[in-house]
Formats: structure tokens, C-alpha cells, sequence
């Protein structure tokens, strides 16, 4: 809510200082450890009070949203707008000021306005649009329409887990089971399983809190909309539960590969079990299944048809417990929220042996970038929160690729640095040539050691820049810089494809968070599935090295 009233606020040419206001005030928010309703309730106001950020005015609104889950404020500068704010800002590139002009330039008040007003070619005659913009502004609308039928994984994955928990008392087995299962990056409904007596399982699933409308109730399925996602339950017998589990995990082009080699061997295979005649062969666990068809059990996130039926042995996967630290963090010192001591001591929580903070450099100021001296400056403060938390903190830096392939931070201090992130913050539009030439020159500088979120994309928000994944990777090879997965749940990025595709190349990868505040540390796990979508093991991933094996590889 503070969000959406600092976009009108500011469409509308309010103080900036009230803008900034609101926004400090939503980040604090959005970014405690603890849910708001219960710092109030069990401290009221004084609680609030003692938020940084937050003074009477905005604790009244707090105190206001908790009580009723509504802010007057907000409703009223909404009903004093004559355009839909939320739908026309998820257009990349639309910010409260363009939309503004299109408003009284226009009257467009609405996607479907804005399409419209587009295609005639009336946008480009808008003072700072241009053809250009209205092109860009017709891609985007389509990318918003497709991407608002998918949902992140980050926000699926703990509705599903849930669903799973709370069936899991009435039911002998549940599981998620489809692409949430899978890991994939967005999700569009959950897939669950389980087995055991239909009507105490399907009486569980229909009661559950926040069933909007049951969709489809019958004995072996049932649908509902469950917070606006709709929610699939297939019900099996507990003698197919391994068969039915692998069917509905799919995907759909990888059980088709499982039936041929059934067939090959002349077996049928269905979500059934797998079937000599009408002798039951395996049925009751996937890997029982798997071992039948003479398979190595394949992992969910491997399953997606990319040869992994040809395996005689399966890889072994990366997972969370195999990483050592994480090498892409922010602090206070640039646009993260938290002390580097703060960000020492939940990584040591984490059990990591190592952490680097890898603020902004100067030439980013939208996230108060730091110069050479900042940085002197910063050292000192990361070795006493090293010395006092007990935890190796490493020196680092995200410096800023520049539009002609430089380094925006003096090649002195870089060269002091433990780990230097390099990455592409703007002429995301550029083109591919341009854009390849920026990274080469920059790896060539012989001072990155990791590319971070290497296309630049945000899921549901803007598709990524064109690169030359294979140019890309045969340069950080012969210079031995490393690819990032960026674990931060709306980039995640490298994808998984991508990913696989540097692994098979023989480049190696660091899977990071690109954390700006603590809790943002626990998204390493994303990044991880990525990894194991790209069939990636623990060796191909540099931050799985031990503390003493990792600064060797960083050596530049």
C-alpha cells in the first residue's frame, strides 16, 4: 500500500521528500523479520514508533492497515486517478510520470488503451516518447500478457508446500507433483498428490482457509481457486503412488520418453503402473519404476526431456546443504538494508563459511554507489564485523559495466578487491553486438571474476536482453571469470537452459542472492533448483568450494 501511494505521489508532482517517505517506509516493511500485525499487537504504536523510517503520521496509517486492511489514504488518491496505475505500471518502462502524460496527452486510462493509442501511431508524437518508445511499448504489452498467466515460483512454492503439510495428517502420502515439482522458474496452477481415503482427503482440501470456489469435487480429483491460484488434487491408490507420481510430475515430453522405452521393451507404462500383459511389473515408488525400465532414478528437475533417458547413471545434483557461502550480498553502505555485520551474522547462521559484500560502485547512483574512498573506507568495517562475528567477509564490489566495456571503479582498488561482480546495469536496448562487446572488454580487463545476472531479465516484468550465451562462454572461460545464477526470485538468472548450456560448455558458476537484506539470504535455494535444472553438481559450482579452495580460484 505505501508503494502504490508513492507512484501516485509522485505521478502527481508531489515533494520528493514525501515520496522517499513512503518508499523508505514500504522497504522497511516489506523487508521485517517479523510480521507487522504482530510487532503491533503486542507492542501498538511505540512498537511502530521504533521502525526506522516511521514516524507519527505513518505509524497511524500502520496501526490503520493492521486494524482494518485498508488505508483510506491510499483509497482516496486511487478514486482521484481517472487511469488504472496498476496495470499500466507493470508495462516496463511505463514510470507515474510517463504515465502521467499519456493521461493528458491522450486519455488512456488502460491497457487496452494504451494498445490502441499505439498502433495508430499516436504515442511517438508524445514529447520524449518517439517511434522507438511506442515499439518498445507494443513488445512489453505483450510480454505483461503473457507473463500475467504464470506465477513465480517464490510466491507458488510456499502456498504448495502448505497445502501439502496441512493434507499430509489425512492423507497416507502428498506431494507436489507438476512444474512446481519440477522447480520451474513460473508456475501456472499447483499440481498436488496424494493417497489414502478420498472423501477424509478431499474433505481436508475444500476446508481449507482461503478456498475462494471449489471448482471441481469428485473422488480421484478436485479443483478450487485458493488465494487467486487455482489448486489441482489428484487422489491415487497407495499401491500406484509411485507410478501416479511420476505421471502427474511429468513433464509431459519426458513420460512420453519413459513410454518408448516401455514399449521397446513391450511394456505399456501409465499413471497406473508399469504393465507386462496384465502383471503389475512396478508401481508402488518412482524409483522402483525407474529401476524396472533399467533407468537410473532421475531427479524432478531433470525431467524435461534433454537426453536424461539416455543416462546410464544419474548426475548428483547440487543441493542447498553443499553451498559454503555466497558471493553477491548487499549492505547499508550502498542500497541494502542491514549492516555488514548483520549480513556476517545471519550467513554465519546459515552455517556459511564465507561471505562477500559486493556493494555498488559509484557509477550507479539510483543505489548510492561508492566510490574509490567509500570503499578504503568499508574495508575497515568488514574486517571488524569478520573479527567479531567469525566469519571470513570478503571484499568485494558489483561494479557497473559501462557502455563502452569499461569498469566504473578506479583499476587500483578492483585490484585489491577479494571478488569483483561485474554486471550491465543500462542499454539494455542496445543490441546483442553491442551488448557482447560491453561483456568482452570488460572480462578482458583481466579483473572480473563473476558476470552477475548475465541477461538482465526480471520474470513478469521485462525479458532479458539478447547475449551470445556461446561467445559469452568461451570468454570467461579463457580468462577464468564465472557465470552467475542469480538466485533472487524475479531474476533468476542465468535460466536454467542457459545454465546448461555454460556447464555443458565447461564453465564453471556461482550461485548467489543478490541479497539486500538478511532474509533475502534464504533465496539461495532458488538459485540451487536452477543449478539442478541445469544438471548441475556440486564441482561446477564455485561457491561449494571449500573457503581455502575458493580464494585460489579467485586469484586473479
Amino acid at each position: 500500500m505505501f508503494y502504490e501511494v508513492a507512484e501516485i505521489l509522485d505521478m502527481q508532482g508531489e515533494n520528493q521528500f514525501k515520496v522517499r517517505a513512503y518508499k523508505r517506509a514500504a522497504r522497511e516493511i516489506e523487508f521485517l523479520p517479523e510480521e507487522l500485525s504482530s510487532i503491533y499487537k503486542k507492542g501498538g504504536m511505540k512498537a511502530l514508533l521504533e521502525l526506522p523510517g516511521i514516524g507519527e503520521a505513518l505509524a497511524g496509517k500502520i496501526g490503520e492497515m493492521v486494524k482494518t486492511g485498508h488505508l483510506e489514504y491510499l483509497e482516496k488518491l486511487k478514486e482521484s486517478l481517472p487511469m488504472d496505475m496498476e496495470a499500466l505500471g507493470s508495462v516496463e518502462g511505463l514510470g507515474p510520470k510517463k504515465i502521467a502524460v499519456l493521461w493528458k496527452r491522450l486519455k488512456i486510462k488502460n491497457l487496452k488503451d494504451l494498445e490502441k493509442a499505439a498502433r495508430e501511431g499516436r504515442i511517438r508524437k508524445l514529447p520524449g516518447m518517439g517511434e522507438r518508445t511506442e515499439k518498445q511499448i507494443l513488445e512489453n504489452l505483450r510480454f505483461v500478457k503473457a507473463a500475467g498467466k504464470r506465477m513465480p515460483l517464490n510466491v507458488a512454492l510456499p502456498l504448495g508446500e502448505s497445502i501439502v503439510r496441512q493434507l499430509q495428517g489425512k492423507a497416507m502420502q502428498a506431494s507436489l507433483a507438476g512444474s512446481i515439482r519440477r522447480r520451474k522458474d513460473t508456475i501456472g496452477d499447483i499440481d498436488v498428490l496424494a493417497a489414502g481415503d478420498p472423501g477424509e482427503i478431499n474433505q481436508a482440501f475444500v476446508s481449507m482457509a482461503g478456498i475462494q470456489k471449489v471448482l471441481v469435487k469428485g473422488e480421484t480429483k478436485t479443483s478450487v481457486m485458493l488465494d487467486g491460484v487455482k489448486v489441482d488434487l489428484r487422489i491415487v491408490k497407495p499401491a500406484e503412488w509411485g507410478s501416479a507420481l511420476m505421471y502427474f510430475t511429468g513433464s509431459k515430453d519426458h513420460n512420453i520418453e519413459l513410454r518408448r522405452v516401455a514399449q521397446k521393451k513391450g511394456w505399456k507404462l501409465s499413471e497406473y503402473g508399469l504393465f507386462s500383459g496384465d502383471k503389475v511389473l512396478a508401481s508402488k515408488t518412482e524409483k522402483e519404476v525407474y529401476k524396472r525400465l533399467g533407468l537410473p532414478y532421475l531427479e524432478p528437475e531433470l525431467r524435461e526431456d534433454r537426453g536424461e533417458t539416455k543416462l546410464k547413471e544419474a548426475p548428483t545434483l547440487v543441493g542447498i546443504g553443499d553451498v559454503k557461502g555466497d558471493l553477491h550480498v548487499h549492505s547499508n553502505w550502498s542500497d541494502g538494508n542491514n549492516t555488514i555485520e548483520e549480513m556476517a551474522s545471519a550467513a554465519k547462521g546459515l552455517g556459511y563459511e564465507y561471505l562477500a559484500i559486493t556493494d555498488h560502485t559509484k557509477g550507479l547512483g539510483v543505489a548510492n554507489g561508492l566510490d574509490e574512498k567509500s570503499f578504503e573506507n568499508q574495508w575497515k568495517e568488514i574486517e571488524a564485523a569478520e573479527k567479531k562475528v567469525g566469519i571470513r567477509v570478503l571484499k568485494g564490489c558489483e561494479v557497473n559495466i559501462t557502455a563502452s566495456g569499461g569498469l566504473d571503479l578506479d583499476r587500483k582498488i578492483l585490484g585489491q578487491m577479494d571478488v569483483v561482480v561485474a554486471s550491465i546495469h543500462s542499454g539494455f536496448r542496445s543490441g546483442k553486438e553491442k551488448i557482447m562487446q560491453r561483456y568482452y572488454k570488460a572480462i578482458e580487463g583481466g579483473l572480473v571474476d563473476i558476470i552477475a545476472h548475465p541477461t538482465g531479465r526480471l520474470i513478469n516484468q521485462r525479458a532479458g536482453f539478447e547475449i551470445g550465451l556461446e561467445g559469452l562462454v568461451e570468454k570467461c572461460k579463457g580468462a577464468g571469470v564465472f557465470l552467475e545464477i542469480n538466485s533472487f526470485p524475479t531474476r533468476l538468472d542465468l535460466n536454467d537452459s542457459m545454465a546448461k548450456g555454460a556447464l555443458d560448455s565447461g564453465c564453471k558458476v556461482s550461485v548467489n542472492t543478490d541479497s539486500h537484506h538478511t532474509s533475502h539470504l534464504d533465496n539461495m535455494r532458488f538459485g540451487v533448483f536452477v543449478a539442478r535444472r541445469a544438471w548441475a553438481t556440486k564441482d561446477k559450482v564455485i561457491n561449494c568450494l571449500p573457503l581455502g579452495k575458493l580464494e585460489k580460484a579467485l586469484e586473479r
